[in-house]
């Protein structure tokens, strides 16, 4: 039996009509008065194309509420969400909600995260889900993604992305001399490529048969039209030949993947910061050096036919991170157990330093199993020199080198036996000193005996060998029975007093603590961190400088960790060697104080964008300091941004192998992240250390969405409101949101402004209000 040919066409034109309906509905601004979305132009609209980023902006709910807003799939599973509060009319101002638009999990035959645009997928409905903390609200509001269009004259906007050679969406790449887990294998991740999709056929009837792509600073703004390309491009290739996309479209034509940026080519980025680490890449379709966005043909305020395509518009395309690749990470101990005190000074061959010295190195760039270490007086190395002979009784010695593992990105050296100043061992050094001796280390990677520059390290003056001829002696006890120049940053459990006994007479006189250095005579003692003025009388004891109470010193490192005690016996406030006593004190730096092998990022932001256009730097207007009242703050009322501290982040610090997990219960690709604000004063930062809405200043965490890959949050959304109270603050980013701290997966905000992390100075906190 034949089907009626009405029973044919009918189903087909009710087809029609909804995808024409959905098609138009798309195209008029239906957003209710409750919920508007952004695409990446930041212009208003229900369609959205995929890899394009999702903006929302909601208004007319409760005020000073939390709300949870999800984006759902067709099947009503959630991909993304976040978790923020209203301001005092009832707003969250614009942010985005879903990066990566479309972007699906990796499943069988895709064995990463990838975006379906084949021919048979067209208009698909989603919704975007509100719900109150409370409750009392909870509602939808769906929006639409066009995969493709065989719509010649409708023109969508070109799909571009980065990725590696194979075309898996990659954005997050590694910089110059980047290696393998093996320490000697090029990383593929210093090779950027890209790949596009949905170019159009012809543009304004010229045919598009090639292409030009550029690579451009990302400077947190959208792509204006007509930006020209040439001159702020940091590379580009010219002329690249497009084909026929039968997968998408028979419309539109695509770009294979191709190199873009070899890193370990020209330009070079060597060491990145948060200033040059994030890019964007254009597609110049029509190949005039310039932006160009298309037409709005129906002037309803939206793009209709579009030209050039962007990956990095309004968020970043890529990122660049700073990996150990030219960095050298070294631990100098006093013994191998998990106590052990970093510390690199010994005391001359004397009875109460036994101790032996021992090497750590993460980070070295070699295949073989062992190397040389060299201790060598201080001297300047040329490239290709013979490594000076060794100072101790047995020469270089040898050292393991382990594979990578754990936390760790490459080769590694644990615990290898350095230096000793008691004798009778081939690390022994044994010589009799008229002064301090500072020694440099050499790891020779490849046991040649010759420094190669550029596989080989040199580390000056690592170690330290003291006179042990003083004329002032300290003790760790009251009671003066335990001689020692070596005592325990602040916050240990024990040595953290330093005690003096004189064994002169000379009544009242001041006594100096100040930080290390050469003294000649006549050096003014005025740049101490501590003094007293004491009774000098022989046999008596005095609790000099008490390290927990007075000036402390957290995580000392080699350039910090060293006092000079001086009594000033004539009084004159100068250095005057054979009259005034002198002796040195080491701290050691403890466990104690040791913060989470974390990622240190600088993460609260005042939201102010600026961009230096001569120098291709970002700033993100990172701060160590807010006012109170918050007025100096992003303030867009029109966008729905308010005065307050906003987090933005960019870890473009590689730290570990680890990377972050979907948590959306949806086939697409949906990332969020808990953030927490936490008194620096009274929260301990510590691996596990446990988070919640009890520990956050502002009594509840926030909830964002992430970047695929790099892990980057940029939004405006406030994280606190103003006004603010005043205090000492870290920001945390739960990335696994497990409600601790993570150590090699969470951020934090543990750094100033000019890089120095908690890490390296433990008084640095993520900012200050004031």
């Amino acid at each position: 039996m034949k089907t009626p040919i009405y029973k044919k066409i009918v189903p087909w034109l009710l087809a029609l009509l909804v995808a024409l309906f959905l098609m138009a509905c798309s195209k008029r601004d239906l957003t209710s008065n409750l919920i508007t979305l952004y695409n990446s132009n930041l212009e208003k609209t229900m369609q959205f194309s995929p890899l394009d980023t999702m903006f929302v902006q909601l208004e007319g709910l409760g005020p000073d509420k939390y709300y949870t807003v999800e984006v759902l799939d067709p099947n009503n599973q959630r991909i993304t969400k976040m978790v923020a509060k209203t301001d005092g009319e009832g707003k969250i101002g614009v942010t985005p909600l879903w990066y990566d638009v479309g972007l699906k999990k990796a499943g069988v035959g895709h064995p990463q995260p990838y975006v379906d645009t084949s021919a048979g997928l067209e208009v698909r409905a989603f919704n975007i889900h509100v719900v109150s903390d409370d409750g009392e609200t909870d509602f939808k509001q769906p929006f639409y993604i066009f995969y493709n269009t065989s719509d010649v004259g409708n023109q969508p906007q070109p799909i571009v992305s980065s990725c590696d050679a194979s075309g898996n969406i990659v954005n997050a790449f590694e910089e110059t001399g980047s290696k393998e887990a093996d320490g000697v294998t090029v990383s593929a991740l210093t090779k950027v490529y890209v790949k596009a999709e949905r170019i159009p056929l012809a543009i304004d009837g010229t045919p598009v048969n090639f292409v030009d792509v550029y690579v451009l600073p990302f400077n947190g703004d959208i792509l204006a039209d007509g930006t020209s390309l040439t001159s702020d491009a940091i590379t580009q290739i010219m002329h690249q030949s497009v084909s026929a996309d039968p997968g998408n479209s028979s419309n539109t034509k695509k770009l294979d993947p191709v190199l873009l940026w070899d890193m370990n080519a020209t330009p070079q980025l060597i060491n990145p910061t948060d200033r040059n680490s994030t890019y964007r890449i254009v597609l110049d379709v029509n190949r005039n050096g310039k932006y160009d966005k298309g037409y709005d043909v129906n002037s309803d305020g939206l793009t209709d036919k579009y030209i050039d395509g962007v990956d990095g518009n309004g968020v970043v395309g890529f990122i660049v991170q700073n990996t150990p690749a030219n960095d050298v990470f070294v631990q100098i101990k006093d013994g191998t157990g998990p106590t052990a005190n970093q510390v690199n000074v010994l005391l001359e061959n004397v009875a109460n330093d036994t101790r032996t010295l021992y090497f750590n190195m993460d980070n070295i760039m070699t295949g073989n199993a062992t190397v040389r270490l060299y201790v060598v007086d201080s001297a300047a190395l040329a490239d290709g020199a013979a490594i000076p002979a060794d100072v101790r009784a047995g020469g270089f010695s040898t050292a393991t080198v382990s594979p990578q593992s754990g936390i760790r990105l490459l080769p590694y050296i644990a615990n290898a036996a350095l230096i000793t100043t008691q004798a009778g061992q081939a690390i022994s050094y044994t010589a009799a000193l008229t002064g301090d001796e500072e020694f440099d280390i050499v790891v020779d990677a490849n046991s040649n005996g010759l420094y190669d520059e550029g596989a080989d390290y040199f580390l000056a003056d690592a170690i330290t060998i003291k006179d042990a001829t003083v004329t002032l002696n300290t003790y760790s006890d009251s009671g003066a029975a335990q001689e020692t120049r070596f005592f325990n940053e602040t916050g240990s459990s024990a040595k953290t007093t330093v005690y003096i006994k004189f064994a002169v007479t000379g009544s009242y006189h001041d006594i100096y603590v100040l930080k290390a250095r050469d003294w000649s005579t006549g050096d003014p003692l005025s740049r101490f961190v501590l003094k007293k003025n004491l009774d000098v009388t022989a046999g008596s004891i005095y609790a000099l400088w008490n390290l927990n109470t007075e000036y402390q010193v957290k995580n000392p490192k080699a350039n910090n960790n060293t006092y000079d005690i001086i009594v000033d016996m004539n009084d004159n406030g100068t250095y005057q060697p054979g009259t005034d006593l002198i002796t040195s004190v080491v701290i050691n730096n403890t466990t104690v104080s040791d913060p989470p092998n974390c990622y240190y990022a600088n993460i609260a932001s005042g939201g102010i964008f600026t961009y230096n256009y001569s120098t291709w730097q970002m700033d993100y207007d990172y701060r160590d300091t807010f006012i109170a009242n918050g007025l100096d703050t992003k303030y867009a009322p029109y966008y729905g941004v308010n005065y307050g501290i906003k987090a933005i982040w960019n870890p473009y610090i590689k730290y570990s192998q680890g990377t972050t997990t979907p948590d959306s219960t949806s086939v697409y690709y949906g990332t969020s992240v808990d953030v927490y604000i936490v008194n620096a004063d009274t929260f301990v930062l510590g691996a596990g250390a446990a988070l919640d809405d009890t520990r956050d200043v502002t009594g509840r965490h926030k909830t964002l969405p992430i970047q695929y890959g790099c892990q980057n949050g940029l939004g405006q959304q406030n994280i606190w409101d103003a006004p603010m109270t005043p205090g000492a603050y870290h920001v945390i980013v739960d990335v696994d949101r497990d409600g601790a701290i993570t150590e090699g997966v969470d951020i934090i905000d543990g750094v100033n402004r000019a890089g120095t992390t908690i890490v390296d100075d433990a008084n640095v906190v993520g900012f200050t209000v004031q």
